[in-house]
């Protein structure tokens, strides 16, 4: 139990500490990812699928930060992993539906 509380301490220790350094970077527009789903009133097939993934990448650049930041360390290298997987998810998708895959400009 000792171990558990420990390593969730430092994971928010260590979230804590990068969240400075994600306030440097630029704002996400409103239009982009969840934040724009939640704007959108009307959201068709191929805007949510657009949404879904932009909010993966998002995701994923996030977790490339903090990786970068803090190394490839667990959890965040099996979070980044988990991220690759919905993305990987959603590109099949785009596929099926034979939709354009938007690029991952979320860095």
């Amino acid at each position: 139990m000792k171990s558990i509380i420990t390593k969730i301490t430092v994971a928010l220790f260590m979230l804590i500490s990068f969240s400075g350094a994600a306030n440097a970077q630029p704002e996400v527009p409103a239009d982009f990812g969840a934040k724009g789903a939640l704007k959108d009133s009307s959201i068709t097939f191929d805007e949510a699928l657009v949404y879904a993934i932009q909010d993966e990448y998002l995701a994923q650049a996030r977790y490339d930060a903090v990786i970068a930041k803090f190394g490839n360390i667990r959890p965040f290298s099996n979070i980044k992993a988990a991220e690759q997987q919905h993305i990987s998810a959603l590109v099949a998708l785009f596929q099926k539906y034979n939709k354009q895959i938007p690029e991952d400009n979320a860095k």
